[in-house]
């Protein structure tokens, strides 16, 4: 981790500072003893965990997840405000300014998350695969002008590791 960078809780990270791995969430511990969250939704893990790994590395399966995932890379994207919370019919809106800041301050935290398009693919592997999340590890870091809790790494987790 860089120097200049604090975790939130150097307790509660470990040595890359993720806060938990994936076998030590809640749903893991709790669906040990208790069964209460179904593995059985995943056809290749119940097949079996190596039939899974084939299928990641299978280089057809690849190619048809990129087909769909990539295009999400190279959309132009931007934070918008929700039109619901916008009143049309006041033309002194009193929150304008403050929606806007809200809005650049959100666009300005998406685009200093590191390799954003590359998250955004990982994230977007759950339209292939059923399933698919990302381990955040967070830092305190100053965004115009103010301290804000940003994105400093992050790690892929795939459907069959959820």
């Amino acid at each position: 981790m860089p120097a200049d960078r604090t975790p939130i809780d150097a307790q509660a990270t470990d040595a890359r500072g993720f806060l938990i791995l994936p076998v030590r969430s809640f749903s893991a511990l709790y669906n040990l003893f208790s069964r209460t969250y179904s593995y059985r939704w995943d056809e290749a893990v119940r097949a079996g965990r190596r039939n899974a790994q084939a299928m990641r590395r299978d280089a057809y399966l690849a190619a048809l997840e990129q087909e769909r995932v990539l295009p999400l890379t190279r959309w132009p994207w931007e934070v918008e405000a929700d039109p619901d919370d916008i009143d049309l019919s006041n033309p002194k809106d009193p929150y304008s300014e403050d929606r806007d800041h809200v809005r650049r301050l959100l666009q300005a935290l998406c685009r200093r998350t590191p390799s954003f398009s590359q998250l955004i693919t990982a994230l977007g592997s759950a339209v292939f695969f059923g399933r698919s999340g990302a381990q955040l590890a967070w830092t305190q870091d100053t965004v115009a002008g103010e301290p804000r809790w940003v994105v400093w790494a992050w790690e892929p987790v795939h459907g069959d590791a959820i």
